[in-house]
């Protein structure tokens, strides 16, 4: 595996991801992709507000795509300062 995708879904079923190289994939479960929240259906912010981060649950992901092997797919949860 070479790249991880911490995936979280939106309001409206779909899946919402960033490809992340292998060598990051602790900082990635400790949050450190961010999404503007203001960009995303669902999630109550303005442009200027904080961005949210996609948490990455480790023991529960790391699967390989079936179609592409080098790429594990992870889920994740999306977190506002700390907080889901």
């Amino acid at each position: 595996v070479k790249y991880c995708l911490p995936a979280f879904v939106d309001m409206h079923g779909v899946p919402k991801t960033k490809l992340v190289p292998i060598d990051h994939v602790v900082s990635m479960c400790e949050g450190s992709e961010l999404f503007t929240g203001a960009a995303l259906d669902g999630v109550p912010q303005e442009v200027s507000d904080n961005e949210v981060c996609a948490v990455a649950d480790a023991a529960l992901g790391g699967f390989p795509l079936p179609y592409k092997r080098d790429v594990a797919w992870f889920p994740a949860s999306l977190y506002l300062d700390g907080k889901p």
